[in-house]
């Protein structure tokens, strides 16, 4: 992961990950600033992730048929936690087809997973648990 105007990530506080639509790579934002991006093909892996597409951004790209970030994926920076979670389900979102994050092999809208692990090209997760238990769940490095 490449830093961004010398910005550092706070490990105890929740990334918006993002395809960067201009360099190609993910895109890593804090606290409404972009703090980091990767280079093409390099793996972000996240914990206690939440999908989020934002319906007027997804409905101007729709209507204008022009790409602008609307969707992402917010979640802790966990790298190295894959080797815990191996089961991992295809995830993807296409504006033009969904209104949501879905598997693609089943259809079904994902809105939270414990476990991302996405690049530019390609995300999978993994989920232990249903969403309504992961408001339930405290961050993995707290006692």
């Amino acid at each position: 992961m490449i830093p961004f105007k010398g910005r550092t990530i706070d490990d105890k506080d929740e990334v918006e990950v993002y395809r960067n639509l201009h360099k190609g790579g993910l895109s890593v934002r804090q606290g409404g600033k972009v703090v980091a991006h990767t280079e093409p093909g390099e793996y972000v892996e996240l914990l206690l992730a939440n999908m989020i597409v934002s319906k007027a951004g997804k409905e101007r790209v729709r209507r204008e048929r022009k790409k602008n970030v609307h969707a992402w994926i917010k979640g802790l920076l966990m790298p190295g936690a894959g080797k815990l979670y191996p089961v991992r389900n295809p995830l993807t979102y296409n504006p033009y087809k969904h209104d949501s994050f879905v598997n693609p092999k089943t259809g079904q809208k994902i809105t939270h997973a414990y476990y991302v692990l996405l690049n530019e090209r390609e995300a999978f997760y993994a989920s232990y648990f249903t969403a309504s238990t992961h408001a339930n769940l405290s961050h993995p490095c707290e006692g």
